[in-house]
């Protein structure tokens, strides 16, 4: 141990350096702030020379139920990523090209931390340099107050090493509405869409609001491989149902939704369902809702099991925003 800078203190340590380990960071008191969000982003220098060896980047839980983000290092030129919740199985991402002497930056959005209702919620998505890496549906563990580690796996996964070698350049969480907060705006809001393809025939969940036996749900008929159809289920009352509107599965879809359940009953507006596909108006009426006096709301989910679809969005929603 030298002293590069010559100040006054002696030019070597006299004493006896009788180990060093570099350790990655941890941040367990950013944990409240994940819950809020749920996206944590790093900054990374990944190791070299350590090829074939698998370690953590973020675990979570206890010894009794875990799970871990994790990296492997496949070869000198690329990685992979991986989640793995202890006796539900591992998820792992394609290999990924890499340069090892570029620090990079990874967005991680777990699920689990998103409040309830989000449509992220029951979905992992990493963001590697900005490009999606992985984004799978997965188990999470489900206390929500289990502790969250960065670059550490305390026995939580035997998917990985107990400890990232490389270094943490930065860390930091995203802040952003969740999309839970939107939901409890009186305003309508735009959903940006991927639709999932090869899925003719299925309905899938969009919005949803209410309680079990009085509810309403928005959802999407995949009719064909070029086009959909919107439903409005409203459990004991006549659904709804648009006519044909063309699409391009490849290409994200826009939709504007003013939803009756959203706004205050003097509103001329809450007893309306207005839809509107990529500029196109496929849905407008004045009904009734059955969900109208609650405030249970949720995207991309059925948890209230109603019969017109299954129980969440397969595709992709890139985005939720207000309209004022």
């Amino acid at each position: 141990a030298r002293n590069w800078f010559g100040n006054s203190t002696r030019m070597i340590f006299g004493g006896r350096i009788l180990s060093s380990e570099r350790r990655a960071v941890l941040r367990s008191e950013i944990a409240d702030s994940l819950r809020s969000h749920g996206a944590v982003e790093v900054g990374l220098r990944l190791p070299s020379g350590r090829w074939g060896v698998t370690e953590p980047i973020v675990s979570r839980g206890s010894a009794a139920e875990g799970e871990c983000v994790f990296v492997r290092y496949e070869s000198a030129r690329s990685i992979v990523f991986g989640y793995d919740h202890r006796g539900f199985g591992a998820v792992y991402s394609e290999p990924i090209p890499v340069d090892y002497g570029t620090d990079h930056h990874l967005e991680i959005c777990l699920g689990a931390l998103l409040p309830e209702g989000d449509f992220g919620r029951r979905r992992l998505r990493l963001l590697l340099d900005g490009q999606e890496v992985l984004d799978a549906p997965v188990v999470f563990v489900a206390d929500k107050k289990a502790p969250v580690r960065i670059g550490r796996n305390d026995g939580l996964s035997s998917a990985c090493t107990p400890q990232f070698t490389g270094i943490f350049t930065s860390l930091s969480w995203k802040e952003s509405i969740a999309p839970s907060r939107i939901l409890g705006m009186a305003a309508p809001m735009e959903l940006t869409l991927q639709l999932p393809q090869g899925r003719t025939g299925a309905s899938e969940p969009l919005l949803e609001a209410g309680v079990t036996g009085a509810a309403d749900s928005i959802y999407v008929i995949y009719s064909s491989p070029t086009s959909v159809r919107f439903g409005l289920d409203r459990w004991g009352i006549e659904s709804r149902l648009s006519g044909p509107v063309s699409v391009d599965y490849s290409k994200p879809v826009r939709l504007r939704i003013s939803y009756g359940p959203v706004f205050p009953a003097n509103d001329t507006r809450s007893n309306r369902i207005l839809i509107v596909c990529d500029g196109r108006t496929v849905m407008d009426e004045r009904l009734e809702f059955s969900g109208a006096a609650s405030s249970r709301r949720f995207i991309g989910a059925n948890p209230l099991q109603m019969s017109t679809s299954g129980p969440e969005f397969t595709g992709k929603i890139l985005a939720v925003e207000a309209v004022r």
